[in-house]
C-alpha cells in the first residue's frame, strides 16, 4: 500500500495506451491473457469491474492515470463479492503487477487538493505492461486459430476415413487390413474439445495416413495407375498453366459466376461455436460420386484455383499420391485463416452442402477475391451466403466454376496474344 505525495505532475507522469488501443481493448486483451497470467475468475472479475469505473479518456489522453476511485465496499457490491474477497483480489492483482494500490492512511480513495493527490487503484502498471500483454494475446489468438483449423481437418479426415473404410468393407470384406483399420477407428477420440495443438496434429496425421492408405487400397497405388489426374508439383518447377480440356457442354453466359443471397454486401463472419460434429452416416448421405467431379477433373480444378490455393494443395497432397477430392477439402480448411474466414462458416457450409462442395466454394471465393468486376471482399460472408443458397437449392456452383474456368482461359489467351 502506498500513499500519494502532494506534487505537481508532468506529462511524463501520465502513461497512455500505445497506438489506437482504447479501454475496450484493455478489457478484451486482459480477458484473453488471464489464464496465461494465472489470473483466476474472481480476480479477473474484480479487475474488469474496477476498469469499468475509470474514464475511457484517461487511458488514451495522457493527462491522467486511469484510477478506480470508488470505495472498496462499493466495488465489492458491483462485483457481487464480500469486501474481504475484494481485498484479497486487489492483493492478487497488485502481486501480478497489473495495478498499484495507492490509498490514504485511513484507506480513503479519491482525488484531493484540486486533483493533485490521487488515492485509489491505479492502472499505471497495466498500461506499462500493455504492449507485452497485447503480444501475448496475439500469440494466444494465433494458437487458437491453429487449433480450430486442426479440429476441422480432423473432422474432415475422419469423415473421409469412415467413407473409405465403408467402401473397402463393401468391396473386400475379408481384406487383411480391415481389423486394424476398424481398431483404429474405434480408438479415435469422438470429440476434440480440450485437445492441444500437438495432440490434434497427432490425431490428424494418424487419420490422414489411414485415409490415404485406404485410397490406395481402393484405387491402386499411384505408381500402378494408368493415367493419374495430377501429381503434386515438385518443390521447383515451371508454373505455366496447361491447356484445359472442355469440361461441360453448358455455357456460363447466362449463368453468373456467383450469386448473392441478398443485395446487401457480405458482412464479416461473427465468432461462432467451436465444437466439432462427427457425422457417422456421412458415407450413406454423401457416398455417391459428386456430380462436380464428373464435370471437372482434379487437374482442371487445380489450375482454376488461385496461386495461393495451389500452394495449399501442394502442401496437403503428399507425393506420390494423386490429387483427390479429399485433398481439396483439406486445402480449403487450411486456407481459412489466411482468408479471414471464421471456422463456424466452414461448419455451416460443410453441413449444408458436403465437404467437397464446401471446399470448391472456398476455391471459387478465393479466386474471386480479385474478380475484375465483382471482387469478393468478405470471404467469410460469401461462404455463409453460399451455404444459404445451397440450403434453398439456389446455389449454382457449377456456373461459378465454369465462369472461373472461362476467365482463366481468357487470361491465357490474352497473354498468348501479347507474347506474339
Amino acid at each position: 500500500m502506498k500513499q500519494a505525495l502532494h506534487q505537481h505532475p508532468t506529462l511524463d507522469d501520465f502513461p497512455r495506451l500505445p497506438g489506437r488501443y482504447q479501454r475496450g481493448d484493455v478489457i478484451r486483451i486482459v480477458t484473453s491473457v488471464a489464464p496465461r497470467l494465472g489470473l483466476g475468475a474472481g480476480a479477473l472479475r474484480a479487475l474488469l469491474t474496477m476498469i469499468h469505473t475509470t474514464r475511457a479518456a484517461d487511458w488514451t489522453g495522457g493527462t491522467c492515470v486511469p484510477t478506480c476511485y470508488r470505495e472498496q465496499t462499493k466495488v465489492a457490491q458491483s462485483a457481487g463479492v464480500t469486501t474481504r474477497t475484494m481485498r484479497n483480489n486487489e492483493a492478487v492483482l497488485e502481486r501480478l503487477g497489473l495495478v498499484e494500490k495507492i490509498v490514504g492512511a485511513d484507506g480513503s480513495r479519491g482525488r484531493f487538493c484540486h486533483g493533485e493527490i490521487v488515492h485509489g487503484i491505479s492502472f499505471r502498471p497495466l498500461i506499462e505492461r500493455f504492449s507485452d500483454l497485447a503480444a501475448m494475446a496475439d500469440e494466444i489468438e494465433a494458437l487458437t486459430a491453429q487449433i480450430e483449423v486442426f479440429r476441422r481437418k480432423c473432422t474432415a479426415a475422419r469423415r473421409a476415413f469412415t467413407r473409405a473404410l465403408s467402401e473397402l468393407l463393401d468391396a473386400s470384406p475379408k481384406h487383411p487390413d480391415i481389423p486394424a483399420l476398424l481398431s483404429l477407428k474405434a480408438s479415435l477420440p469422438r470429440r476434440y474439445d480440450g485437445l492441444g495443438l500437438d495432440e490434434l496434429a497427432g490425431v490428424f496425421d494418424t487419420v490422414d495416413n489411414a485415409v490415404r492408405t485406404l485410397h490406395d487400397l481402393l484405387n491402386g497405388s499411384p505408381e500402378s495407375a494408368d493415367t493419374p489426374e495430377i501429381i503434386c508439383r515438385p518443390h521447383i518447377q515451371a508454373t505455366t498453366e496447361p491447356d484445359l480440356e472442355s469440361c461441360s457442354g453448358s455455357t456460363a453466359d447466362n449463368r453468373p459466376a456467383r450469386k448473392r443471397a441478398a443485395p446487401n454486401p457480405y458482412v464479416a463472419a461473427p465468432v461462432g461455436a467451436t465444437n466439432c460434429r462427427e457425422n457417422e452416416d456421412e458415407g450413406n448421405r454423401r457416398g455417391h460420386k459428386p456430380e462436380l467431379t464428373e464435370t471437372f477433373s482434379p487437374r482442371q480444378l487445380y489450375w482454376m484455383a488461385s496461386e495461393d490455393m495451389r500452394m495449399y494443395l501442394d502442401a496437403v497432397c503428399a507425393s506420390p499420391h494423386r490429387l483427390t477430392a479429399y485433398d481439396f477439402t483439406q486445402a480449403a480448411i487450411s486456407i481459412l485463416p489466411a482468408l479471414g474466414v471464421n471456422p463456424s462458416a466452414w461448419d455451416e457450409a460443410a453441413e449444408t452442402m458436403g465437404d467437397l462442395a464446401a471446399a470448391l466454394s472456398v476455391l471459387v471465393i478465393d479466386a474471386n477475391r480479385h474478380h475484375p468486376e465483382r471482387p469478393i471482399h468478405s470471404p467469410g460472408g460469401a461462404l455463409r451466403a453460399f451455404a444459404r443458397l445451397a440450403a434453398s437449392g439456389r446455389l449454382n456452383l457449377h456456373g461459378s466454376l465454369i465462369g472461373l474456368k472461362q476467365r482463366m482461359e481468357a487470361r491465357k489467351s490474352a497473354s498468348a496474344d501479347e507474347a506474339q
